[in-house]
């Protein structure tokens, strides 16, 4: 029973640490990369874009490229 005990005591302090950032603070490091309009573009983006690069952020996959092809679509995702 003492084991059972420890594993979940264990269990429920790995889970808090893998606790991940919420998405307004991962959004504002991806806003931050993006410069003095990073607000502006991360709004241009539709929420699956955005969740989309949110998600890359979060594993680290957030590349200079795919974060340029998110300013290249919320430019031309903008009405004219």
């Amino acid at each position: 029973m003492l084991n059972n005990a420890r594993a979940s005591a264990a269990e429920r302090l790995q889970a808090f640490r893998g606790k991940r950032d919420g998405d307004e603070v991962v959004q504002n490091r991806i806003a931050q990369r993006l410069g003095n309009e990073g607000w502006l573009v991360l709004g241009a983006l539709t929420d699956a874009q955005r969740a989309k690069l949110t998600n890359f952020e979060r594993r680290g996959e957030l590349t200079d490229e795919r974060l340029a092809g998110a300013v290249l679509d919320a430019r031309f995702s903008q009405p004219p």
